[in-house]
């Protein structure tokens, strides 16, 4: 059962907005502090990046399931940065087909700031060697994650 969408009570971290059908003090906009997040079930994603060294231990919500809960109903999904930094028109379907994560944690640590957290969007490259071709991908992997924007 996903969880209840309750207003945050600590610090807001991630954002998703646009065309959904969820919202908590206005519609279409729904706000998720690392508590609202860790409700959720945690997924682990072992792979390595081009950003670090080794294979790395990411841990942290599938965005499918987020999508699902606040109901979204758009067909790509914009992923913007703390730093402004935006990865536009992330084909839905991407998060259907594959296992993509927020991460939150790598190694069983919380990812902070300056380790390109808090939330590090995560695409599984080691399982599916298709992702690796892709240099879209590398684009994709969302780093300071603030906000997905529904589209």
């Amino acid at each position: 059962m996903p969880p209840v969408l309750q207003p945050p009570t600590g610090q807001i971290i991630l954002t998703i907005k646009g065309h959904i059908n969820a919202g908590q003090q206005e519609q279409g906009v729904v706000n998720f502090d690392l508590a609202g997040l860790l409700q959720f079930p945690q997924y682990r994603i072992a792979t390595k990046t081009r950003w670090t060294e080794g294979v790395q231990s990411f841990e942290g919500v599938l965005v499918r399931d987020l999508l699902k809960t606040v109901g979204a109903q758009g067909s790509t999904v914009t992923a913007i940065a703390l730093d402004h930094y935006t990865a536009p028109d992330i084909p839905i379907e991407d998060f259907i087909q594959y296992p993509i994560i927020l991460a939150i944690k790598n190694h069983g640590n919380y990812i902070k700031i300056r380790e390109k957290g808090p939330l590090w969007m995560i695409y599984p490259l080691d399982d599916f060697p298709e992702l690796q071709k892709d240099l879209l991908t590398q684009y994709k992997m969302v780093w300071h994650l603030r906000t997905l924007l529904v589209k």
